[in-house]
């Protein structure tokens, strides 16, 4: 077996611990795989911040080509992805959140597109969630909530944001103790919501809708 040293480490190594050059004289390079890698690991490090400035420039231009490339890429190694996203996520939660918020609020238009077309695309998967949502309604039912006098008891006010409910195209009617936690369908247990504060709540208790987070 034939043996080089690194240049690098000074250590004796096998050829196959080098990569191929054809500009040297022995057809490898005079640093082994391990150190090289170890240097462009550093080098990418303290470049960080242009590394990616030229990634996204890149993707920019060639948008149609990153994706394909993106997709292939998800594809072949879907479940470690998943893994790994879910990791992250759970060590991560509030870098999560803001990524996901910022997302949404930069492609509104989008995201309800994706969602009309999973509904249409799904439709058996959608009347399963309506069924069940009727079956918590009935179990939890007291009487029959009275929403206009809901209205003119609290007024246009939304009790998780606490202000004002400019439109009705903005209203919502909110369980505050969530029907999926034990609450009514009765007159003390909705009020008058923001449609958003109320999707955004979704089945938390104690939602803070300032911060986005549960009350403590």
């Amino acid at each position: 077996m034939t043996l080089k040293q690194c240049t690098i480490c000074r250590t004796l190594k096998s050829l196959n611990m080098f990569s191929k050059d054809r500009r040297a004289t022995d057809g490898r390079t005079s640093g082994c795989l391990a150190c090289y890698r170890k240097q462009s690991k550093i080098t990418y490090q303290k470049n960080l911040k242009q590394y990616r400035a030229v990634r996204r420039a890149y993707a920019k231009s060639h948008q149609k080509e990153a994706n394909i490339r993106s997709r292939k890429h998800y594809l072949a190694n879907r479940a470690a992805i998943i893994v790994r996203t879910t990791a992250y996520r759970k060590a991560n939660p509030d870098v999560h959140k803001r990524a996901w918020q910022k997302w949404y609020s930069n492609n509104r238009e989008k995201r309800r597109d994706i969602e009309r077309r999973y509904r249409k695309l799904n439709p058996i998967r959608m009347r399963g969630h309506g069924r069940k949502r009727r079956v918590r309604m009935r179990a939890a039912w007291v009487e029959n909530v009275d929403y206009p006098a809901l209205l003119k008891r609290f007024g246009m006010w939304c009790y998780i944001f606490q202000k004002s409910i400019r439109r009705r195209s903005q209203l919502h009617f909110d369980h505050v103790i969530p029907i999926s936690r034990g609450g009514s369908h009765s007159n003390d247990n909705v009020r008058p919501a923001h449609a958003l504060c109320n999707m955004k709540k979704h089945a938390k208790l104690g939602y803070d809708a300032f911060s986005g987070q549960k009350q403590s």
